[in-house]
């Protein structure tokens, strides 16, 4: 798969075998892939469960997964496969601004996202000191 330039999209970690596609899926799927030269996307199957990725990511990475390749893996990986790599998934000039701040590691599950910016409006911001300018009406 290498070879060829295949990407894999590898997901949802925490899903029963409900699915065809999700009968031999592993924690250490997507770490074995990147290990062997296999882009990788990660997903959570549906919009409701996009919530539980960055536990899903925390998961592939405890299996194996290098954090940079998780990272890309839900960012410009992602964009790529689905072909608006122009507009997001990296932080670039021109591009759409779409910007998460957190409060630790995004991957970690006490981490909590204290600033939302999308199109380069901030749309959520916790910040309570001196430091926002944001102009978000807490």
């Amino acid at each position: 798969m290498a070879e060829k330039g295949v990407t894999c999209v590898v997901g949802p970690m925490l899903m029963g075998p409900s699915k065809h596609e999700l009968w031999d899926v592993r924690l250490e799927t997507a770490g074995v892939l990147t290990k062997a030269g296999v882009r990788v996307c990660l997903m959570a199957d549906t919009s409701s469960a996009t919530k539980w990725l960055p536990i899903h990511v925390g998961l592939v990475v405890r299996e194996g997964m290098p954090e940079e390749e998780a990272f890309k893996a839900v960012t410009i990986y992602a964009a790529e496969l689905l072909g608006i790599d122009d507009k997001v998934g990296s932080l670039e000039v021109g591009k759409d601004a779409d910007i998460a701040i957190f409060n630790g590691h995004p991957f970690c599950n006490f981490t909590k996202c204290e600033l939302t910016m999308i199109d380069g409006q901030v749309w959520h911001c916790t910040l309570n000191d001196d430091k926002c300018n944001c102009g978000w009406d807490k």
